[in-house]
């Protein structure tokens, strides 16, 4: 089989780095590693350098940043991995997920078992922290996996010809918020997705962002939920839960607790996406703007 890696990144050297390190360590080797940044000229120095790495740039938006990275791809290539820069996969990643491909022509894509994420536990992982865990889920590995709605973006294979048919939407722009699980739905329709148990990463959840990205935050928890009900990709079930969970959890928020002044901003953020939706306007690009 051959292998892509692709890893979007903006500003964060020495979580790069260490995703890098452990891409150029895997047991499988992927043929095509690819950095793909807004302005290569911010890479640090000894990541231009290397090369074993092709850099892709000149767009902004993970969205973005993945789709242009997937059209310099090879044909040849087999499986297309995608990483979060502050995603470190196990040794064993590429090998393992690509097995369960190669063993199941059903299966489309796989995504891995997280076995810390600072993004849930809403803390930064530290370096040692991550690598303990990665020794740690040694004692415990185990083949298998399970069908799954949604590939989690911080680490997922798929099958080439899939991403390829399917890309990754453009109007979710800078993170992109759920721009994986509507790739994911798309994706279902081509093919099973799986989550396998033996397929490992650890997930930094590198903080960023202060009052501007919380409002951003919030006005894409509303919106684009909406927008992607409106395209197809959720159904109505799951409309409910994505927009009433973070108001929830933001309203309780702003009122207990050690992050008021955030959660604050992301009231804000979701008062102005009620306001864009009782006008008719399913914008998710407007938070370019706030």
């Amino acid at each position: 089989m051959n292998i892509a890696v692709v890893i979007p990144t903006v500003d964060r050297p020495d979580a790069l780095r260490r995703a890098l390190t452990a891409i150029r360590g895997q047991s499988q080797q992927a043929q095509v590693i690819l950095v793909c940044p807004p302005d290569a000229s911010r890479l640090p120095e000894d990541v231009r350098s290397d090369s074993r790495i092709a850099v892709v740039d000149g767009v902004k938006g993970l969205t973005r940043q993945r789709n242009l990275a997937v059209a310099s791809i090879p044909e040849s290539i087999d499986y297309i991995a995608f990483f979060d820069d502050d995603a470190v996969p196990r040794s064993d990643y590429l090998e393992k997920a690509a097995v369960v491909l190669d063993a199941n022509p059903d299966i489309v894509g796989v995504t891995g078992a997280v076995v810390r994420d600072g993004a849930q536990e809403r803390v930064e992982l530290s370096a040692d922290e991550m690598s303990a865990a990665l020794d740690a889920s040694w004692a415990d590995d185990r083949d298998g996996f399970e069908p799954v709605t949604g590939l989690y973006g911080c680490n997922m294979m798929i099958r080439a010809d899939v991403v390829r048919a399917t890309l990754f939407d453009e109007r979710l722009p800078l993170y992109g918020w759920l721009e994986d699980l509507d790739f994911s739905r798309r994706a279902m329709t081509k093919g099973r997705l799986v989550k396998a148990h033996g397929v490992v990463t650890v997930h930094q959840g590198n903080s960023s962002g202060g009052r501007k990205q919380h409002r951003r935050l919030g006005y894409s928890q509303i919106c684009n939920p909406v927008y992607l009900w409106r395209k197809g990709s959720l159904e109505p079930k799951d409309l409910a839960v994505l927009v009433g969970k973070p108001v929830l959890a933001s309203l309780r928020g702003s009122i207990i607790g050690d992050e008021r002044p955030e959660r604050r901003e992301r009231l804000k953020g979701m008062g102005l996406a009620l306001g864009d939706l009782v006008r008719g306007r399913f914008t998710p690009e407007r938070i370019t703007e706030l």
